[in-house]
């Protein structure tokens, strides 16, 4: 009986002790993923995105806050990794359905891709929420690319492509150093609509 005894308190010992370093391991990991995310926020928020993207890659998505996963996916992005990119953007879409910037960063990582139905599908939901959330330049640039890719416009693709080169053309107005572009879009913008005024007023010697 003190055998038996003696067996089991061991054993109870034992399992204590596993317990014991399962717990101080899963505490060691949690801290390392913190500091993995942290440091790489730091080299994010600092412009080094090759380094943000490596730390990033070494902490778990799952750990990180929706913050975080928009850097991570960003640096991706930045540095080309399109499919990682898209990952991440479409990861933080089931953690955060209807985010604007992940939604964002899928529009523009399947139209890099090539998958224009998919991109689309972002695009429309970036474009349909206009009135609450503001839009920038490069959102038009990605739609006229997506439009573009068709092998027919119909007549809503025409009047979004209109639209998304009149907002170009006086975007790069309002840059110095970039009248040329606005040049080009009104090229584009009056092959499309031969009447327009505002691609006449630009293309004007």
């Amino acid at each position: 009986m003190l055998r038996i005894l003696t067996i089991l308190i061991c054993c109870l010992c034992l399992s204590t002790h596993a317990q014991s370093v399962n717990q101080a391991e899963a505490a060691d990991s949690i801290i390392y993923e913190e500091y993995m995310t942290a440091i790489g926020r730091a080299f994010f928020q600092g412009d080094n995105f090759d380094k943000a993207l490596t730390l990033y890659h070494q902490a778990d998505t799952a750990s990180m806050t929706e913050h975080d996963l928009s850097r991570y996916a960003l640096a991706a992005f930045f540095k080309q990794h399109y499919p990682l990119a898209l990952e991440v953007a479409t990861y933080g879409l089931t953690r955060k359905p209807g985010d604007i910037n992940f939604t964002r960063l899928a529009f523009f990582c399947n139209t890099e891709l090539k998958d224009y139905d998919d991109a689309q599908r972002h695009a429309r939901a970036l474009f349909s929420n206009s009135a609450t959330t503001p839009l920038f330049y490069y959102d038009y640039e990605y739609l006229v690319r997506l439009i573009n890719s068709k092998a027919t416009l119909d007549e809503l693709d025409r009047t979004y492509l209109k639209t998304s080169y009149q907002y170009l053309i006086n975007y790069y107005l309002s840059q110095k150093d970039y009248q040329t572009t606005a040049k080009r879009y009104a090229q584009k913008l009056l092959a499309l609509d031969p009447t327009n005024a505002l691609a006449k007023q630009v293309l004007q010697p």
